[in-house]
């Protein structure tokens, strides 16, 4: 980890990025990872008794791979455990108020019978997707029980320990999960108004130039009845306007399209890198992609539908003067 803070030239130490409730290696007991990975729809993870395993986030998985390759074994509660392999799996490990911090070590049930429980969770999977006012209603049924405010940090960082925490009291119990985070996150707030924004000025500006090229064809209705004039079959004065709309709405993409995937891609990149303080994804191709996809997808239905809709439009009044 300290590697990819210099890497990424970050200021933040891992000391001072880890909260208090991190502070040390986070230990599973093997059976609740087994419970945890069925609920998950993951694969089971083998072990053996004298064996212990890593589940990390992928960035990682090298370095750590690298290192207890080479190293003796983990020495804990009088026993000498195996290394026996890493899992990278989507496991609730970033952001630290899940399991562990970037790392969880998953030992046999009887190791842990001796070490400190420094908090508890407690898991489940839900059968439905619920809103924001459900999570509030569920919470005021019990009095220790509340939402995560992701938004507030409290304490202080010194040379020697972090003291960082995300938890105004130690006295309750926290409500933490996806649908939290995305109630909660002021981000996802500034995200939409963004795409909303980006939805009402790409309207707009298509809106603009299908009139302008209306307009267009309109003043070029005596070329098209010069046309039928000569004898030109009006199946093909129709054919040549679908040409013409078709050419004017695909020539602006050949330009347009590319360069604005391409900023896109970068700036995106750049947001997400800053964003989080770790590479949360495999690869930063597959979130850009799937939102790239997805906008893409709709601009070409809208866009498309307004080519439509101006080709019929120019079409019944060309037809009108045609003789």
């Amino acid at each position: 980890m300290r590697d990819y803070f210099i890497n990424r030239k970050l200021k933040a130490a891992p000391e001072e990025y880890l909260y208090t409730e991190n502070r040390f290696d986070t230990y599973m007991k093997y059976s609740d990872y087994c419970r945890l990975r069925e609920m998950l729809g993951l694969e089971p993870a083998e072990m053996k008794e004298n064996q212990y395993l890593i589940h990390c986030m992928p960035y990682l998985r090298e370095s750590l791979a690298q290192a207890l390759r080479q190293s003796d074994g983990l020495n804990l509660s009088g026993s000498v455990l195996a290394y026996a392999g890493i899992h990278t799996e989507n496991f609730s490990l970033y952001d630290g108020y899940g399991n562990g911090q970037e790392l969880l070590i998953i030992v046999p049930d009887e190791c842990v019978s001796n070490m400190d429980v420094l908090y508890g969770l407690y898991t489940a999977n839900l059968s439905e997707d619920v809103n924001l006012k459900y999570l509030k209603n569920f919470c005021d049924k019990f009095n220790t029980l509340e939402m995560m405010d992701v938004n507030y940090v409290d304490g202080t960082v010194s040379d020697t320990e972090s003291c960082m925490t995300r938890l105004p009291s130690y006295s309750k119990d926290y409500l933490h999960g996806k649908y939290v985070l995305f109630a909660e996150r002021i981000e996802v707030m500034l995200i939409l108004s963004l795409i909303y924004l980006g939805i009402v000025l790409f309207v707009a500006g298509t809106v603009i130039f299908s009139v302008r090229l209306l307009s267009e064809i309109r003043e070029q209705t005596k070329h098209y009845r010069m046309l039928g004039i000569s004898g030109m079959d009006r199946r093909q004065i129709v054919k040549t306007l679908q040409k013409q709309i078709l050419l004017n709405f695909i020539f602006p993409l050949t330009a347009y399209l590319p360069l604005s995937t391409g900023i896109v891609y970068i700036t995106s990149g750049m947001i997400i890198s800053q964003y989080f303080l770790v590479p949360v994804f495999d690869s930063i191709l597959v979130p850009i992609a799937g939102i790239l996809g997805i906008s893409i997808g709709v601009f070409l239905v809208i866009y498309a539908s307004y080519g439509i809709l101006m080709f019929f439009i120019a079409k019944k009044g060309i037809l009108k003067v045609i003789v």
